[in-house]
């Protein structure tokens, strides 16, 4: 009997996993070609062709006699695909971020806004719009404001879970809830107490 169940546990394992690496790999290729189809895709026209040609040709010199203009290449290679990158790379540490925060607090439904991370990059930019807090730093200083407010709002939720000893994640998920709504109270404050 034992040994039914393990049987049918195993294939079950077997089945999921079977599973999740075709959805890997499904997902990767829905990646590939929409990185090329972002490349291709644009104000002007280029066939996907030539994306494709000028992509090889910058990468591996396939073609060495280049069949296409100057400007293509430089639209191709300068401007869309260094973006499609970027955005590869910033959807790929969003996914990772967003992973680790619902592991963090065993929640598939958790959030920036549930820990009060939002509220307090939104306060730290309040703050720095209605003290003009420069930094020094001229037009980047909202954004590191953000970041700051977000970082201490971080730190604060931690320290209120970790207050009782050890961090469990209900505790994780009340004291961000508390911190967020606090947090966007003073926001609030802050707009409206300004001109």
């Amino acid at each position: 009997m034992a040994t039914t169940e393990a049987v049918r546990a195993g294939a079950g394992a077997r089945r999921t996993a079977q599973r999740a690496r075709l959805w890997i790999v499904a997902l990767i290729v829905v990646a590939v070609v929409s990185a090329f189809a972002g490349v291709a895709l644009g104000a002007v026209y280029v066939p996907l062709s030539d994306a494709v040609k000028v992509i090889s040709h910058h990468i591996f010199l396939a073609p060495e006699d280049p069949t296409w203009s100057a400007p293509r290449d430089a639209i191709i290679w300068d401007v869309r695909l260094p973006r499609v990158l970027l955005a590869l790379m910033v959807g790929a540490g969003l996914s990772i971020c967003g992973m680790a925060l619902q592991a963090m607090v065993r929640n598939m439904l958790a959030d920036p806004y549930l820990l009060g991370i939002n509220s307090g990059a939104s306060t730290g930019a309040a703050a720095s719009i209605l003290f003009g807090v420069t930094l020094g730093i001229g037009e980047h200083a909202l954004p590191a404001t953000a970041f700051a407010g977000a970082l201490a709002a971080s730190m604060l939720v931690y320290l209120i879970a970790r207050s009782g000893g050890r961090v469990t994640s209900v505790r994780l998920l009340l004291a961000g809830v508390a911190v967020g709504y606090a947090l966007a109270a003073m926001t609030s404050f802050l707009i409206f107490a300004s001109d």
